[in-house]
């Protein structure tokens, strides 16, 4: 059994594999986890009867919640654990990134494993607490990508900083032209994010002569995808999947 993490800035993800298999999956609050004995005890509930693993495989964007959470598993297990960064063995070429050492694991663990399960020209959005765009060629080259606010980093940002906007619900109707303030917000946020993401690819694509396989992730898929129009495969569980697939490679 291998016990896979993805540390997000809001929750974690934890995945389970038998071989090449996700048996079991959970999301967890990040804030959850602001102890080691508490992230032990909230791991050990997450493995159940699965307790001995054979190791574990993490990527990051919180570099404090990966420490508890390494120190966590070490206090189940003696097998390895690996915490991906650049310097990780993936199967991809980060040799066209100005600086490699920059690039989130959690993009990284998807490319990981988008590359070595299509091997062709990819782009990976993940619509999370940012929106990113990930560009991956035929050979395994991470050619780079793009970042945009995330559709609930968006909302928030407009109650904060404004007088008079309220904070409103990701489940408000689509409108557009909208008649009220609320559906106003909600609808420039969702409608601009898809449609930044679309010509976002569509640059892309022009730039590098080359037709992209759209590959969508993410805690926010359920409330873009509807609006997203061009041709796409969902893909959620693909940084557990990728995290696998890493530990495999630095393991056999």
């Amino acid at each position: 059994m291998l016990l896979t993490i993805d540390i997000g800035n809001t929750r974690l993800k934890l995945g389970l594999f038998s071989d090449d298999d996700l048996i079991k999956k959970q999301g967890i609050p990040l804030q959850s986890i602001d102890s080691i004995e508490k992230c032990k005890g909230m791991l050990l509930d997450f493995l159940g009867v699965n307790k001995d693993i054979e190791g574990a495989c993490i990527c990051s964007v919180v570099p404090d919640a990966a420490k508890i959470v390494i120190s966590a598993i070490n206090r189940i297990t003696e097998n390895p654990c690996i915490l991906v960064t650049s310097e990780t063995k993936t199967g991809l070429d980060l040799s066209a990134l100005k600086n490699p050492q920059t690039l989130g694991s959690d993009r990284l663990a998807s490319a990981a494993w988008a590359f070595h399960n299509y091997r062709k020209p990819i782009c990976i959005v993940d619509f999370g607490t940012a929106t990113t765009i990930s560009v991956i060629s035929g050979l395994g080259i991470f050619m780079g990508g793009a970042i945009l606010p995330g559709i609930n980093t968006m909302r928030e940002s407009l109650s904060i900083n404004t007088a008079s906007l309220p904070l409103v619900e990701l489940n408000e109707p689509i409108s557009l032209p909208a008649n009220n303030t609320a559906t106003a917000i909600i609808s420039g946020i969702i409608i601009g994010t898809v449609g930044g993401v679309e010509r976002i690819i569509s640059e892309i694509e022009s730039e590098i002569k080359q037709k992209l396989m759209i590959l969508v992730t993410g805690g926010n898929v359920v409330f873009t995808t509807p609006y997203l129009k061009i041709k796409h495969v969902i893909e959620q569980d693909i940084s557990l999947n990728g995290l696998q697939v890493i530990y495999k490679l630095n393991n056999d």
